[in-house]
């Protein structure tokens, strides 16, 4: 995608021809990850970004998101598995579903989770988000979340693609 100067507002149109020229079609299963500051002043903003996002893989498309979760008990996993049990005492439950995303994958990541249609695995550390449309042939469920698959590189049987919107090729890495 094209990055706006700071003083425009890139718009909804814009964007989707943008995703389009990069080769995004209606069914296809995306996955993305997304800096909102390189994408610049967006109409909408974030949320905005959800919507037309959805509009790129239309009604039977697939949208995952990288949301892990901030989640102030993980320092635990760095200490000696006997005394984790200890350490845990009386801290709040993993709430998969209430619980926001990690900060550090940015503001994106928690419009996306909390967007109403948004399902999310119950995985703290490598949690995702999904606006799925298509049907799933055998989801994993926990509390009412589906997991949309442990492996990114799934996705690629069904069409899938990944993007970053918003990052150059010298900051990702493609799987």
């Amino acid at each position: 995608m094209t990055r706006a100067r700071m003083t425009d507002a890139v718009g909804s149109d814009r964007l989707l021809a943008d995703l389009r020229a990069l080769g995004v079609r209606p069914g296809d299963t995306l996955m993305v990850h997304v800096s909102m500051r390189r994408i610049g002043p967006l109409g909408g903003g974030a949320q905005g970004l959800v919507e037309v996002i959805d509009r790129a893989v239309g009604a039977a498309g697939t949208v995952l998101v990288t949301l892990g979760a901030l989640d102030a008990w993980s320092w635990v996993n760095e200490e000696p598995e006997a005394r984790r049990t200890e350490l845990l005492a009386g801290s709040p439950p993993f709430d998969a579903v209430t619980t926001p995303a990690d900060p550090d994958v940015g503001v994106f990541a928690e419009v996306f989770r909390t967007t109403p249609g948004t399902q999310v695995s119950d995985h703290p550390e490598g949690r995702f988000g999904a606006r799925a449309r298509r049907p799933r042939s055998s989801p994993e469920t926990s509390r009412g979340t589906t997991t949309p698959g442990r492996d990114p590189r799934s996705i690629a049987s069904s069409r899938g693609a990944g993007g970053c919107c918003g990052w150059g090729r010298t900051t990702t890495t493609p799987w």
